[in-house]
């Protein structure tokens, strides 16, 4: 009965594991083509392995240049970080991508990767405003791609502040108060 219970944390914990470890691989793999050293050994477990295969597909059918790879990313600006899949050139557009080990390319996917870029740029003084949302399928080993063109930077860019200013009032407005300090009762005296 527990095992039943808890299989739903299992198989999710086994997803993440697979992605966690797929991003490992190609974040090594690019590493590897910027610095001109020996790309990593192919994935043993045949999920992950379908992972890699399905981006190394992608890539196969377009003229990608790597520039930055999770490169931790800070915003001064808006206080936040996070750090990127991938940031460089695809088909000559300067693009970040976003890897998704996932059944489906979530519309959210567009809205998550415009503070990579607009970090990026607050950083860099390049802003990558082509976006490519990338799902490896574990079982098949096929991709997914989906292009987000520049013409939608800003309004998904104007939809991420808006979503993240109410997630934030909303992380404010949970918090617990702090108890007021207790007044020694000899203070007065």
């Amino acid at each position: 009965m527990e095992q039943a219970r808890t299989a739903h944390d299992r198989t999710r914990q086994e997803a993440a594991d697979i992605g966690t470890e797929a991003h490992d691989w190609l974040r090594d793999y690019w590493r590897a083509i910027i610095r001109k050293t020996d790309k990593p050994p192919t994935p043993v477990d045949p999920k992950v392995k379908n992972c890699t295969t399905a981006v190394q597909d992608w890539i196969s059918q377009h003229k990608v240049v790597p520039i930055a790879v999770e490169l931790p990313l800070y915003s001064r600006i808006l206080k936040i970080c996070g750090r990127e899949d991938f940031i460089g050139l695809v088909d000559d557009e300067f693009s970040v991508l976003d890897y998704k080990s996932t059944k489906f390319i979530y519309p959210e996917v567009a809205l998550q990767m415009c503070p990579y870029g607009k970090m990026y740029h607050e950083e860099y003084g390049q802003l990558p405003e082509t976006r490519w949302g990338i799902r490896m399928d574990k079982l098949t080993g096929e991709f997914e791609d989906r292009r987000y063109p520049p013409e939608s930077f800003n309004d998904d860019w104007d939809t991420f502040l808006a979503v993240f200013k109410i997630y934030d009032r909303l992380k404010h407005l949970r918090r617990k108060p702090k108890p007021e300090p207790k007044q020694d009762f000899l203070e007065g005296l």
